[in-house]
């Protein structure tokens, strides 16, 4: 796992963060510093955990219980849609959390 994928997992064990969140995170304090590559960057990490079976992505607007997990299909789309990676001005969220085995990998060390 690298350095990226290791923080991404790191902010998805904590509790559920949302794609606008990481992307301001990560972009105010790692490089690379060109956007377009960090964006990418992150949609692969983000892509590859969810196949993974390391995430989830939800939607909801609280996230207190009352938050919907996406499937795969949706989950996907929801990662290509560039709106969900700005705060959103809707009560509606897109966020990610870590799966039971995505907190395990991060105990472990190990992506997998």
């Amino acid at each position: 796992m690298n350095e990226l994928s290791a923080f991404v997992l790191d902010l998805a064990t904590e509790d559920y963060y949302g794609l606008w969140e990481l992307w301001n995170t990560l972009r105010a304090r790692r490089t690379p510093s060109d956007p377009v590559r960090l964006r990418e960057a992150l949609d692969a990490i983000v892509r590859s955990m969810l196949a993974d079976g390391l995430i989830e992505l939800a939607v909801g607007s609280t996230f207190d219980g009352e938050e919907s997990r996406l499937d795969n299909d949706q989950a996907s789309a929801a990662i290509g849609d560039p709106r969900n990676w700005v705060m959103p001005d809707a009560p509606s969220r897109i966020k990610l959390v870590a799966t039971p085995s995505g907190q395990r990998a991060y105990r472990n060390g190990s992506p997998r």
